[in-house]
């Protein structure tokens, strides 16, 4: 099964991070993968290094730079909806041809951007096309876009969560699969001794954090302010926030660390910036912070630190409603609550028992349920099954 598989980014988020673990264990028996990227990026070398074709189809700047908020072309933004969709018709032409030349028999699309350049290339290229759905887009308008888009360019919507498949229940195919991982490579291999050296943390310091972009969204303003409540009741609590900011103007992270010293806490917030060895970092904590501001459409990290042994907090929202079993191996706080979050991680910090039941808990259900072995299983049933 020829696929030619289409994505707008080529920086390393959890969809991009999600795509590449696909490309790079496909059955080559049953797949046969190509990659088209409409920028140039790690994932493009990633995919390169594991023997995959990958071509790249530059898009323009006002392609790449449209928002979720564009979605949905609202009067405010007619203008530059129209232009954005004239600069795209070379793409989507570009796109065609390419699953022409490499005799693809099916599109697959990994971002909102790409279900809609992906969709229209298959349409015009006779092509069926899959959109692999990980985004839930909050805002009405571009989720009624979104969807109604799928009824006419997608032959079938998978999504990674229920969640997120809900405003596809009128899509004719639409299915689940969570996104899963590869439980050995998850696992940490650093030195911790040294990382707490390297960030003068106390021997006997409580660490509650995140990891990922930074991203508005995830809302760790939330998690500065719990800290702050914290920090006076438990003076040996800290809190590691890791990450670089990807896809934001790089002030933010200088933003954040202005709140931290506003709210008296500069001194107990680690910020990393970017870092490779994200699962030390994890495994470095005694509890996992999710606090998306929105709901997220799964909660990949939340399943990485699952995999690490760590219990969760998270938001109580989106997807990691489907993937917490609360009280077995987390908890959930109401989403933008820093007074909720600083109760539930106060008594987690209590209690290393508690601590250590949920994190065996959430290693089992992560290897139950939230396997890459899994994913590729039933993605790759999909794809044989739409290019028969």
């Amino acid at each position: 099964m020829r696929t030619l598989f289409v994505t707008h980014a080529a920086e390393f988020g959890g969809a991009e991070r999600s795509l590449l673990e696909i490309l790079q264990h496909l059955d080559r028996a049953r797949v046969h993968p190509m990659l088209c990227s409409l920028a140039q990026g790690p994932l493009v070398d990633a995919a390169r290094s594991a023997g995959v074709a990958a071509h790249v189809i530059p898009a323009p700047p006002d392609v790449l730079e449209a928002t979720r908020g564009d979605l949905g072309l609202n009067p405010a933004r007619a203008v530059q909806g129209v232009r954005r969709a004239l600069a795209a018709q070379p793409v989507v032409r570009a796109l065609a041809r390419l699953a022409g030349q490499e005799h693809a028999a099916l599109i697959y699309t990994n971002s909102a951007k790409a279900h809609i350049l992906g969709g229209l290339a298959g349409h015009r290229a006779h092509i069926p096309a899959l959109w692999h759905v990980r985004d839930y887009h909050a805002a009405k308008p571009a989720r009624a876009f979104i969807t109604t888009l799928a009824r006419s360019l997608a032959r079938t919507v998978i999504c990674n969560s229920w969640f997120t498949a809900a405003p596809f229940r009128n899509h004719p195919d639409c299915r689940v699969v969570y996104n899963g991982l590869d439980p050995d490579a998850v696992r940490a291999t650093g030195d911790p001794a040294a990382l707490r050296r390297a960030f003068t943390l106390p021997d006997n310091a409580l660490i509650a954090g995140t990891a990922g972009r930074l991203d508005p969204l995830k809302d760790i303003p939330t998690i500065i302010r719990a800290a702050a409540r914290i920090a006076p009741e438990i003076p040996h609590a800290w809190f590691l926030i890791a990450g670089g900011a990807l896809y934001y103007r790089a002030s933010y992270l200088d933003e954040l660390r202005g709140m931290a010293r506003a709210a008296g806490v500069q001194d107990r917030v680690i910020f990393t910036g970017h870092r490779s060895d994200i699962y030390d970092l994890i495994a470095l904590l005694h509890v996992y912070v999710q606090a998306s501001r929105e709901p997220e459409s799964f909660g990949r990290s939340i399943v990485e630190a699952m995999l690490l042994e760590k219990p969760v907090a998270a938001a109580e929202h989106g997807g990691p409603l489907e993937i917490i079993e609360p009280g077995r191996t987390g908890v959930f706080f109401p989403p933008g609550d820093d007074k909720a979050l600083a109760r539930e991680l106060s008594s987690l910090f209590s209690d290393p028992g508690r601590r250590a039941a949920m994190g065996a808990a959430g290693r089992a259900r992560a290897l139950e349920r939230f396997t890459l072995d899994r994913v590729l299983r039933d993605v790759t049933d999909i794809l044989c099954e739409l290019g028969k």
